[in-house]
C-alpha cells in the first residue's frame, strides 16, 4: 500500500509536471502516465468511500456495545469481553466486518457463535453513512430544502472547497441516525429505552442544533411543497420552537403508531405494548426533534408502509418496529427536497 501511494501521489504527479514543462518522454511512457494519472483519482474516491463506510461500521461496532450494556445497567467503559467465556476480545477481533467474518462468527477462545446480527449491523450503519455521505455532501445536498446555490458536487470539492454548512448538516443528520439505530437495536431485544440514552440524545441534539444551527434545515413556519422559511437564522425563539413543536409532533406520531402496531404487527412474537410504546415515541420525538414536525408527517407515512411491508413480508416480520422509523428516516432525508418542492 505504501508502494502504492508512493507511484500514485509522488512519483507521476512529478513526471506528469515534467511533461507539461517540456521533458520528452517516450509516447508509451506518456500513456502510462494518462493511465497512472486516471488511477489517482479512482484510488482518492475509493479510499474516501470505503473510509467513511468504515467509520460508520466502527461508530456502529460501539453503540452495539452501548444497546447490550446500558439496559442491563452495565458501564459503556472498559474493553469488549466474549459474552459466553468473558474473555477479553483483541483489537483484531474487534474490527468491524472483518474480526467477525476472519473469525467465521465465533469466538476466537472458546468457539461459541456470534450472533450474525453484529455483522449486518455494522454493515448497515456504514452504508447509511456512505449514503449520506454522498448524497449531502458529494452531490452537493441535492436531497436537502434550502438555497441552490450552496451546491457543488463532486469528491475533489469535498477536498479543496468544502462547504461547511454542508458537512454540519450531513454530521447532524448522521447522528441522528446513529441515534436511532441505538434505539432499534436496543428494540430488538423488547428492552425499554432508557431514561438515560433519550436524555444523552436530546442533548446531542439540541447541542449540535446550538452551535451549527443551520443544520436545521425547516423552520416551523415552512409548509411542504413551499419552499419559503426553509433555511434558518442563528439559533433562537424560531430554532428552539422548531425543535419543540417537532418534538411534540413526534410523540403524538408515536402514539399513533403505537396504536397502528396493534392492528399491524411487525413482529412474529409480539412484545409488551407499553414498551413497543415507549420505544416509538422515543424514536419519533427524537425525529421531530431534529427535522421539525413537518418531517414526522412524511416519517409516519413512510412508517406506515414500511410496517405494512413487514407483515406481507415473512423474512421481515421479526424487525422491531422502531427500526422501521430508522429506515422511513433515511427514505425521508433522500426525498426531503422533493417534498418541499424546492
Amino acid at each position: 500500500m505504501l508502494l502504492l501511494v508512493l507511484v500514485l501521489f509522488i512519483i507521476v504527479p512529478r513526471l506528469s509536471l515534467l511533461l507539461a514543462e517540456g521533458g520528452h518522454f517516450a509516447p508509451q511512457l506518456s500513456t502510462t502516465i494518462d493511465f497512472l494519472e486516471k488511477c489517482n483519482g479512482v484510488v482518492m474516491h475509493t479510499f474516501i468511500y470505503v473510509y467513511v463506510a468504515f467509520f460508520g461500521s466502527c461508530l456502529a461496532s460501539f453503540l452495539n456495545v452501548v444497546a447490550w450494556r446500558v439496559p442491563r445497567g452495565r458501564s459503556i467503559l472498559g474493553s469488549s469481553h466474549c459474552p459466553s467465556c468473558d474473555h477479553r476480545l483483541s483489537m483484531r477481533d474487534n474490527i468491524p466486518v472483518w474480526g467477525w467474518l476472519k473469525n467465521e462468527g465465533r469466538c476466537r477462545h472458546c468457539q461459541s457463535p456470534i450472533a450474525q446480527r453484529y455483522l449486518w449491523v455494522e454493515v448497515l450503519l456504514g452504508c447509511v453513512f456512505l449514503i449520506l455521505f454522498l448524497a449531502e455532501i458529494v452531490f452537493g445536498g441535492f436531497n436537502l430544502p434550502t438555497s441552490p446555490q450552496l451546491y457543488h458536487t463532486g469528491i475533489e470539492f469535498v477536498l479543496f472547497a468544502p462547504n461547511p454548512q454542508l458537512i454540519q448538516t450531513c454530521a447532524f443528520h448522521a447522528t441522528l441516525m446513529s441515534i436511532l439505530f441505538t434505539v432499534s437495536t436496543i428494540s430488538s431485544e423488547s428492552f425499554r429505552i432508557p431514561a438515560s440514552v433519550i436524555a444523552c440524545a436530546t442533548l446531542i441534539l439540541v447541542s449540535i442544533a446550538f452551535f451549527c444551527p443551520l443544520v436545521l434545515q425547516v423552520s416551523w413556519k415552512a409548509i411542504p411543497t413551499h419552499p419559503a422559511n426553509t433555511t434558518l437564522v442563528p439559533f433562537g425563539i424560531d430554532s428552539a420552537q422548531t425543535m419543540l413543536l417537532g418534538a411534540v409532533a413526534g410523540v403524538i406520531a408515536g402514539i399513533i403508531g403505537a396504536l397502528v402496531h396493534k392492528l399491524v404487527p411487525t413482529s412474529e412474537k409480539t412484545p409488551d405494548r407499553s414498551v413497543v410504546r415507549q420505544q416509538l415515541i422515543a424514536s419519533f420525538g427524537l425525529v421531530g426533534l431534529a427535522l421539525g414536525w413537518q418531517s414526522v408527517l412524511i416519517v409516519l407515512l413512510f412508517w406506515l408502509l414500511l410496517a405494512l411491508f413487514a407483515r406481507l413480508i415473512e423474512g421481515t416480520r421479526s424487525i422491531p418496529a422502531s427500526a422501521h422509523v430508522m429506515g422511513a428516516t433515511l427514505l425521508h432525508l433522500l426525498s426531503w427536497s422533493l417534498i418541499f418542492g424546492r
